[in-house]
């Protein structure tokens, strides 16, 4: 009989359970900005939050690089990233990170082309970013839960709290999603990898 070798190939995600961090941006009913990695100080713990999921051998994790933080106009500062990133390589765990979890820049308005265009180049920046920062192959959700946020919209419950527009407001978000990922394909191996059923739908 021929000799079968079997190639055992690695797993995509480095544990079988996922860790998730709260990551929501978005603009309340109230007409707050909701941060909850801040508001449960993850972004100063980052480090600790990551080895205590070592100790559950837990290596991997969803969180978020958080879009109104980090684009000023096209302007970059990525204060409120950088160390999460670093306490994540440093405890050795592999990040699926959200680029849109519910909020954006509250200089932009989510119906006009200026969204896409400019969640596009802040995805990219985002790639190029981590690219400089570690070797390993990058994950990304691009816009969290698309369907749950045309909802919440519709609901009232997300900014803008827009009601019957939900078709054009998902199209728009796919839109966003779509160049996000072209964009950072064509500068050169910045090609995110999207985390299956959130970042879509």
């Amino acid at each position: 009989m021929a000799d079968h070798t079997v190639s055992m190939q690695p797993d995509l995600f480095r544990s079988f359970w996922i860790a998730g961090f709260e990551s929501s941006t978005h603009i309340s009913p109230a007409h707050m900005r909701v941060d909850m990695i801040a508001g449960v100080e993850h972004d100063l713990k980052a480090a600790q939050d990551y080895r205590r999921l070592e100790e559950f051998n837990i290596l991997t994790a969803r969180d978020a690089a958080r879009w109104h933080l980090i684009d000023r106009a096209y302007s970059y500062d990525f204060s409120s990233f950088a160390p999460m990133l670093q306490a994540s390589l440093d405890a050795g765990v592999q990040v699926i990170w959200d680029l849109c979890h519910y909020g954006w820049p509250g200089d932009v308005d989510l119906l006009t082309p200026e969204f896409v265009d400019r969640f596009a180049k802040y995805s990219a920046t985002v790639a190029r970013f981590v690219r400089e920062h570690t070797d390993e192959i990058p994950f990304y959700s691009p816009i969290n839960e698309i369907n749950f946020m045309v909802w919440g919209i519709a609901e009232g419950l997300v900014y803008p709290f827009t009601k019957n527009r939900d078709v054009e407001i998902k199209r728009q978000l796919v839109r966003a999603t779509i160049a996000a990922c072209d964009i950072t394909v064509r500068k050169r191996g910045l090609s995110p990898m999207i985390s299956p059923g959130e970042s879509h739908s």
